[in-house]
């Protein structure tokens, strides 16, 4: 998970590359991602969390965890005392969405985006993302990010619920 879009969803702020701790590391990471043109895929907060007024296809409820998983499966134990422990009702599966990114590129909707570290150059406050203007030079296109599009994510469900499914039932689980 990296940074946000929508600006209104990261619990640090300001809005973060998620190596929050070191951001100076995270600004590393990205600056070699665009020297060397490896192409990366970032999923933003706002695809993994529901707000107040737009759930989230992928913050799906316990019940529907129990339905994919059944009661004795380990994930469902650990969703579980997530939830107890948080009040929460639902649970946002962070490392799930990113195997639907993988299996299922099409379940979002990719944006090409650019960075701007800000602060000082060997200590950085935070890393700010944006959507990368047509003038933006071209090296810096290999960095994109999924939007938050809920229609495009609804169109998917059934494929969605099927990689989340098969992902937890990994063999042995």
């Amino acid at each position: 998970m990296a940074g946000s879009l929508m600006k209104n969803l990261n619990i640090f702020e300001p809005n973060s590359f998620n190596i929050h701790a070191n951001v100076t590391s995270a600004a590393e990471f990205l600056n070699l991602v665009c020297k060397k043109k490896i192409p990366l895929q970032l999923i933003p907060t706002e695809c993994a969390k529901d707000t107040l007024v737009d759930p989230n296809p992928f913050q799906l409820s316990v019940q529907r965890y129990r339905e994919l998983l059944g009661n004795a499966h380990p994930t469902m134990h650990l969703i579980e005392k997530y939830l107890k422990f948080t009040n929460a009702t639902r649970y946002p599966a962070f490392d799930l969405i990113a195997a639907v990114a993988v299996k299922h590129p099409k379940s979002f909707k990719w944006k090409k985006i650019e960075y701007t570290v800000v602060g000082d150059r060997t200590n950085p406050s935070h890393i700010e993302f944006k959507e990368a203007s047509k003038w933006w030079p071209s090296f810096r296109y290999h960095i994109k990010m999924a939007s938050g599009d809920k229609g495009c994510l609804a169109e998917n469900e059934d494929k969605i619920l099927k990689t989340i499914q098969d992902t937890m039932n990994i063999e042995g689980m």
